[in-house]
Formats: structure tokens, sequence, C-alpha cells
């Protein structure tokens, strides 16, 4: 069995004030209460100088042998009895002391549990928030893509329709290449002037002269040809006699 300092409540290695009152104290708090003050720190009751005492608890096995030795055995007896009672008040004392270390130890306890159960809502209320949050976010970012997908197929659609113009417009650029280049190659045949040449020129292709009656000719021996395109009256009469048809 240990003993503790009824004050500090550390333990007494080698040395400890014992009072009469039955309690203990460690040497440096016996020595600085005792030089003070002559009453018990314990249960303040006065004591007088032989009521205080300073022991070696672990004394050497030959002083234990001689301790008891020349008294009576009432003496013994009654010195037995005080040493039980000291170590049954001790009992008590550090019995006090350790209950009420418990309720302290159990009220903090109880507080740290408070504390964190107090933490534990309040964590709880946050990721509740979070959740919401988390959930408008992921809301927002499924509309965000729908659109962005939306605008994606307008793109490849828009992409699409060009790619089309594109290619129309090259078919019709290749056409129109082929028209100009078959053009020229009639007129090149055929010995039709030039644009500059035909505009220097103000005179007509062919002149059509008036019939006796005021209207155009139906026969295409009374067509005069400009002298300077031989070649074109080949081409010219079928046509002009299609279009100045009576049936018209």
């Amino acid at each position: 069995m240990t003993l503790r300092c009824n004050i500090c409540w550390r333990l007494i290695q080698e040395k400890a004030f014992i009072t009469r009152c039955r309690h203990c104290f460690c040497e440096t708090d016996g020595r600085t209460t005792f030089l003070q003050s002559r009453e018990c720190p314990a249960c303040h009751q006065p004591l007088s100088r032989k009521d205080v005492r300073l022991v070696v608890l672990e004394p050497p096995v030959e002083s234990k042998e001689m301790m008891l030795c020349g008294y009576s055995p009432d003496d013994a007896l009654q010195m037995f009895e005080a040493s039980l009672q000291f170590w049954t008040r001790q009992l008590k004392v550090q019995a006090s002391f350790e209950a009420h270390e418990r309720k302290k130890v159990e009220e903090k306890a109880r507080n740290v549990e408070q504390g964190l159960q107090e933490k534990i809502r309040e964590l709880e209320t946050q990721n509740k928030h979070l959740a919401a949050a988390n959930r408008a976010c992921e809301e927002a970012r499924e509309a965000q893509l729908r659109e962005y997908r939306e605008l994606q197929e307008r793109h490849h659609s828009a992409v699409r329709q060009k790619i089309r113009i594109s290619d129309l417009y090259n078919q019709l650029k290749r056409k129109n290449d082929r028209l100009t280049m078959d053009a020229q190659a009639v007129q090149s045949s055929i010995g039709v002037p030039t644009l500059e040449r035909a505009s220097a020129s103000p005179l007509p292709f062919f002149e059509l002269p008036k019939s006796r009656t005021g209207g155009f000719p139906h026969s295409s021996t009374q067509l005069r040809l400009h002298p300077h395109i031989p070649g074109m009256a080949s081409l010219l009469l079928p046509f002009v006699r299609f279009c100045f048809s009576p049936r018209f």
C-alpha cells in the first residue's frame, strides 16, 4: 500500500509527516505548512509539536525488528491499533479523493460529450446545407450541360450547312467556269469579237429591216447581217425564224 499527500495528492516515497488526526503529508508540504501554522491543513484541527511526527515509510529490516521490542504487549497492541486506524482513515480519505476526482473526470467527460454532441449537430446542419448546395450545383451543371449540347448540335448543324453551301458554291463555280470556257471556245470558233471590240463598236450584230407593212420581215432573205459577223447567220437564222414566226 502507498500513501498520498493529503494536500497535493502525490505519492509519498520516503518520509511523511503524520498527525494525530490520522492525516499524512509529503515532506515538502509538511515542512511548509507546519512552519506557518500548527493546525492540520486537511481537517483544520489544532495540533501541538507532539501531535506531528516525521516518519520513515520504509525503514530498514533491523529497525522493523527492533521497533516494538521492549514494549509490553498491551502497548504493542495499542500501537498496532493506532496504525490500523491510521491506515483505515487514509483509505477513506483516498477513497473520498478518488471519488471526487472521478466526479470531476465524469463532469469533464459529460461536458466534452455535450460539446461533441453540439459539434456533431452543427456538422450535420452544415452537411445538410452543403448537400443542398451540391444538389443545386448539380442541377445547374446539368442545365449548362444540356445548353452546351444544344449549342454544340447547332454548331455542328451550321458547320454541315456551311459545308453543303461551300460544296454547292464550288459546283456552281466549276459549272460557271466550264460555261465560260465553252462560251469562249464558241466565240473563238465562230469569230465573235471580244468584249472590248464589241463594246468599242456601237453597231448591232444584225439589222432587221422593216417590211412594207411596218412589221418585221418573216423571211430570212430580208435579214441584213453586220459585215463584221459573216458566220453568225447560220447560227442566228433558226432562232430568228422561230421567234418571228406568224403563230406568235
